[in-house]
């Protein structure tokens, strides 16, 4: 599944140059790929040879360029950081889409499973479940992700509330929170490969949970006002 997805995702990707500090130009599809190969096979069991492999580069430039293969991850994440969280979040960027929005973003998770990709932002949140835990910079590129995430949903809840969409008495952090917390448990199963249908389900308890937050039973159009 993960090889199709991969396939699929080549039509997607295309070649915009960038420079490294080490003075190798590779094109963002390359670093993609790249990418994409470090999810296939995961950051340990991913060889220099691979990597030779999917940059076209060879060993000994790579190494001088980058240190080997921690460095080239490093590139990676810096195009996760700048590409690949804004076309995960996307169903989030605009607060106004509201209940839509946010099912939305939990829907993709589910698209990872089917036989076509249909979502972009599918694979990018695979990308981030499979990042390793224990390289710092992973690390810590995970931490930005959730803390991003919170904010986004956070001002979704909020901006529903200024409209008047959503019961002004819903503690909107205690719901971001919980929303953020089952991002991690997505990424989870994302990760483990289990059966899909337990991603599945726990991605409709999840939605059926957004579409039963309480409404504002009635709405004025009195008192609006913005959030700062």
């Amino acid at each position: 599944m993960i090889k199709f997805v991969i396939e699929r995702l080549n039509s997607f990707l295309h070649g915009c140059n960038i420079v490294d500090p080490g003075q190798l130009t590779l094109s963002e599809s390359t670093i993609d790929n790249v990418m994409f190969l470090f999810w296939e096979k995961g950051y340990y069991d991913t060889s220099i040879s691979d990597l030779v492999a999917a940059t076209g580069v060879n060993r000994a430039r790579l190494y001088k360029s980058y240190g080997g293969k921690q460095g080239l991850f490093h590139v990676v994440l810096q195009r996760f950081r700048s590409k690949v969280i804004v076309d995960a979040v996307a169903p989030l960027s605009n607060p106004a889409r509201g209940i839509e929005g946010l099912t939305k973003f939990f829907t993709q998770f589910t698209q990872c499973n089917t036989d076509t990709v249909a979502s972009r932002g599918c694979v990018m949140l695979a990308v981030a479940a499979s990042l390793p835990q224990h390289e710092p910079e992973a690390v810590r590129t995970m931490e930005e992700l959730i803390h991003y995430l919170r904010s986004l949903i956070y001002k979704n809840i909020r901006w529903q509330q200024t409209e008047k969409k959503l019961d002004a008495t819903l503690n909107a952090e205690m719901t971001a929170d919980f929303l953020v917390g089952s991002v991690v448990g997505l990424m989870t199963l994302l990760r483990s490969a289990e059966d899909p249908h337990m991603l599945e389900n726990h991605v409709k308890s999840i939605t059926k949970y957004i579409s039963s937050l309480p409404v504002n039973k009635a709405p004025s159009q009195n008192n609006l006002h913005l959030i700062s």
